[in-house]
């Protein structure tokens, strides 16, 4: 088949991407398959150094075939982005470069912003369908991303063990990726029961998040930390879990505020309903604040992912409490030597 010069995947889930990619580039000729081709990932804030330029631009003598991913380039300003589509506008043989647009999707269609939305490699590469589109996993269409890659693990599932992982699962790929293959060790000829999800639960830190979540929404500190400090980490696995968690409920909150009608549980329903109305469209913008605060902080350096999860957990938790949470750091500070303490001498 023709390689395209370049291309989009539209999707707020990275795995979702790069599991396409890695199909779509299988329809290629053999140079281009497994380690015949290099490749090389970029962040935006890397736009600016040699290293992406030159795997843009140059011509690699060898004729080894280069795939270029760009992470996050939903995030990269209108100045660079007007450099790159100069640069995609003169052919290259052997160079794939690949844009992972991961924003948000509204009413079914992809937030891109006005200034890529634009652009002429934007527009070219829809007119020669260079794209991939995916809205990600949601609360309709998780049971079928659980069941499809749970054939592949070779996992029986009965309905009421899809229904279990469904609830249990947050729609994120890796998350639901990781969750398979540690069910896989446990299955007994690929027989999954809702008896070994809460096995596997009880030990993985990823599935307290959404007890975590009402520990924040209630204040209770103590009890979060002490959940936190039974980990080898002191919690940092959380973070990024816990953000895609956030940003999911956030969403829903808006469009519950909208008017709009969302999937919820309809165990949760009530709940969200009451939720939404005490924060409303301003307390609801300061949780996307705070997942955007705590990304940048740890990618830029600013905090690691603990004193991020520090943070995002007084932030979010203001948000519901009764009054100002000016001791919060000191009591999380004091929580956790004194759990540092109890165990270093049990």
């Amino acid at each position: 088949m023709e390689i395209p010069g370049f291309y989009f995947c539209t999707c707020p889930d990275a795995l979702l991407s790069k599991q396409h990619l890695e199909s779509f580039v299988e329809s290629f000729d053999n140079t281009w398959h497994g380690d015949n081709a290099k490749r090389h990932v970029f962040w935006p804030d890397e736009l600016g150094s040699d290293p992406f330029w030159n795997a843009l631009t140059l011509q690699n003598l060898s004729a080894t075939p280069k795939i270029i991913i760009v992470r996050a380039a939903h995030t990269i300003l209108a100045a660079d982005w007007k450099k790159i589509s100069s640069a995609l506008a003169t052919p290259r043989t052997a160079i794939f470069p690949v844009f992972f647009l991961e924003c948000a999707w509204e009413k079914g269609q992809a937030k891109i912003p006005a200034h890529i939305a634009k652009l002429k490699c934007f527009e070219f590469a829809k007119k020669k369908n260079w794209t991939y589109d995916n809205i990600g996993i949601n609360e309709r269409t998780i049971s079928q991303y659980i069941g499809q890659e749970a054939r592949k693990f070779n996992l029986q599932l009965d309905k009421n063990t899809l229904y279990t992982l469904c609830e249990t699962a947050i729609p994120d790929a890796q998350f639901i990726q990781t969750l398979l293959s540690q069910l896989s060790l446990f299955a007994e000829d690929g027989k999954i029961t809702p008896e070994i999800i809460s096995q596997i639960t009880a030990y993985a830190p990823e599935m307290v998040i959404f007890d975590l979540i009402k520990d924040m929404e209630n204040c209770n500190f103590q009890k979060i930390w002490r959940r936190l400090s039974l980990e080898n980490d002191n919690g940092e696995s959380f973070l990024f879990p816990l953000m895609a968690l956030l940003a999911r409920d956030a969403r829903i909150l808006w469009q519950i505020c909208a008017k709009e009608n969302p999937y919820i549980h309809p165990s949760a329903k009530d709940f969200k309903i009451r939720q939404a109305k005490k924060l409303g469209f301003s307390g609801i913008t300061k949780i996307f604040n705070i997942i955007l605060e705590a990304d940048l902080s740890v990618k830029s350096g600013k905090n690691d992912t603990l004193q991020a999860l520090e943070k995002v957990i007084i932030d979010y938790s203001s948000l519901f409490a009764s009054k100002p949470l000016f001791a919060s750091k000191i009591l999380i500070n004091d929580i956790i030597i004194e759990s540092e303490q109890a165990s270093r001498y049990d």
